[in-house]
């Protein structure tokens, strides 16, 4: 039998390799419930498919149509998979794909995709972070109405933010509404020392 003195690294080996345990435990559960999906744990067959890695080579190489056939293979390999975490939200990967498409100016595709991905319950933190980029995607290209529209819709996912942005957007909307007023009155095409909508550019 182990002395007193023996056992005493003992305890302190025993304990440290419960805090570590308890570590990784712990930062799995949270980055699972911030990306809505799991990772891959060592000693299990994992979620990193085939179709995941090429999906995400594809992407980088640009070759964004396969790069999403290749998304919803993975999401419907990982929904077929019976010893599938619970935890593990597959549908976190629509996200993707609506950030490929709307990378492509495809934005009604790409907020369909947000919205399924809404509906498959994935963390709302992250689609309220998809509906304010579709806001600004859509506001930077002078579709004000359509950015507080979209704002207005998916409110509840962050009532705060969503309202701030909604009003700057808003004042922006009328500020622009006003200057064109104004210059359209006015030959020469100056309206407090600034240029007109139209005259911008040139």
């Amino acid at each position: 039998m182990p002395s007193t003195r023996e056992r005493i690294p003992l305890v302190k080996i025993a304990r440290l390799t419960a805090s570590l345990l308890v570590v990784f435990v712990t930062s799995t559960v949270i980055i699972t419930a911030l990306f809505g999906c799991s990772v891959l744990i060592p000693g299990t067959s994992g979620t990193y498919s085939k179709h995941l890695k090429s999906a995400e080579s594809l992407e980088r190489q640009g070759k964004y149509g396969e790069a999403i056939s290749a998304y919803r293979q993975h999401i419907q390999e990982r929904c077929e998979d019976e010893e599938r975490a619970e935890w593990e939200n597959p549908s976190f990967y629509l996200l993707i794909i609506g950030d490929i498409l709307l990378k492509q100016g495809k934005v009604t595709e790409a907020l369909h995709e947000y919205e399924q991905a809404q509906l498959e319950e994935v963390a709302v933190a992250l689609i309220s972070d998809r509906f304010r980029l579709i806001a600004n995607w859509l506001a930077d290209r002078e579709r004000k109405e359509e950015a507080i529209s979209i704002l207005s819709i998916h409110r509840e996912t962050d009532p705060v933010l969503f309202d701030l942005m909604r009003d700057r957007i808003a004042r922006e909307l009328v500020a622009g509404e006003e200057a064109s007023l104004r210059c359209s009155n006015d030959s020469t095409s100056i309206v407090i020392g600034e240029k007109c909508p139209r005259d911008i550019g040139q």
